[in-house]
Order: structure tokens, then sequence, then C-alpha cells
């Protein structure tokens, strides 16, 4: 079911890039599918973070021009995953989550890429890819944990 997860949300979001090719939607979905995966990798931390390190590498050869940024991204935000998934415990929680993760991760991204001048400060730019980020993530990560949680496979404590 984890390698599902993940396949599905890595081609999701080329997908929706292709098909709708519409630049106010900014998915990360294989980001929100890491964060998923934990509940089925809660005593596998070592394994998880192997997964965490894949994707984001797999992310940054297939989506970036950028090695190793969302790779260590991704297994940071895994890191974070693991300290505070007990706190997930509602729909409430989980979107805080979310939405924490989405501003991390997009500000540690815009910091990164600005101090190497691969773009210009521009806050514009920054607000407009987090609030955008918001939007459909949260609607995705709404449907599936909707879904996930009504078929009993994504469980909490």
């Amino acid at each position: 079911m984890i390698y599902l997860i993940l396949i599905l949300s890595f081609y999701l979001e080329g997908l929706l890039n292709i098909l709708l090719d519409v630049s106010f939607l900014i998915p990360l979905f294989s980001l929100m599918s890491i964060i998923v995966i934990y509940s089925y990798l809660k005593d596998e931390d070592k394994k998880y973070f192997i997964i965490c390190l894949s994707v984001g590498l797999l992310y940054d050869v297939v989506y970036t021009n950028t090695l190793f940024l969302n790779a260590s991204l991704f297994l940071l935000i895994g890191y974070i995953t693991t300290r505070l998934y007990k706190y997930c415990d509602s729909y409430l929680n989980y979107s805080l989550y979310i939405l924490f993760i989405i501003l991390l991760y997009r500000l540690l991204t815009f910091l990164l890429l600005v101090f190497i001048n691969y773009i210009d400060y521009d806050m514009y730019i920054f607000f407009y890819s987090v609030v955008n980020s918001i939007v459909i993530n949260i609607l995705y990560i709404s449907l599936f944990y909707f879904f996930f949680r009504k078929l009993r496979i994504i469980k909490h404590d």
C-alpha cells in the first residue's frame, strides 16, 4: 500500500502539471504522500527515512533541476513527521500540520534558491507559491485522508 500511495501521488503531481498547465495550482503531492505513509511505518523509522530520501531524490531528478535540494527537504520533513505525528489525532490537527509543512517547505526552498541566486528575492513570488500550494494540497490531502480513513487504512492511535 505504501508504494501505491507514493506512485499514485508522484504520478498525479506530474499529470496535474501537464494536463491542467495552471501555474496557480502548485501540487506537492509527493511531499504529502510521505506524510501519509508514516502511519504505515511508525515502527520502521530507518525504512521511512530511506523512502523520504528516495522520493525526494526522484522528485529532484524528474520535476526540478535542483539535485539533492528536495531530497534533503523531504528527509527533514520526514524527521519532523516522526516527531509530530502523535499530535495529528484529528482532522483539524492533521490539516494544521499540513499547513505548517507546506509553509516550511516553501520557505526553505525559497530561501535556498534566493541564497544561491537561482531566483530573485520577491515576497510576492513566495506568498503566491505558499497560498496556491495550500489550496491544492489541502484539497488533495483532505480527499486522501477521508478516503483512507473511511477504508480504515490510515489509523491514528
